[in-house]
């Protein structure tokens, strides 16, 4: 049994029924795997237009529920610091790097942007 952070790519492609991000979770989730996600993952999900309907924010709210939430420390937010510094990637996806590093996880994600980021185990979806 393995340890999965979940970028935010993939549960959008999830939530808008993409085939290869689907097949891979359900492959995951067969052998057992263990599904976290930062709670920036979860605010940069609440953040979108479409939760302003209530059926996808009820659709969002039961998928979420299945995750374990990592909070932001004061150790993620410093190597987040740090890796923004040195990838000149977002903030927000220099904590979730920083949160799959910390807690020593492979990060699904289908965010070309993570890929500079060397010291990140990373499982990309095509």
């Amino acid at each position: 049994m393995s340890k999965y952070l979940i970028d935010t790519s993939i549960i959008i492609d999830y939530l808008r029924n993409h085939q290869p991000t689907i097949k891979l979770v359900d492959e995951l989730l067969r052998e057992r795997n263990q599904f976290y996600i930062s709670v920036l993952t979860q605010a940069e999900l609440y953040s979108g237009r479409s939760t302003k309907k209530y059926a996808f924010r009820q659709s969002l709210a039961a998928l979420t529920v299945a995750f374990r939430k990592i909070p932001l420390d004061e150790e993620t937010a410093i190597g987040a610091g740090y890796l923004k510094r040195d990838y000149q990637v977002t903030l927000f996806d220099a904590i979730i790097a920083a949160t799959a590093i910390n807690s020593r996880m492979a990060l699904i994600t289908r965010d070309k942007d993570f890929s500079q980021i060397k010291v990140l185990k990373k499982l990309k979806i095509i």
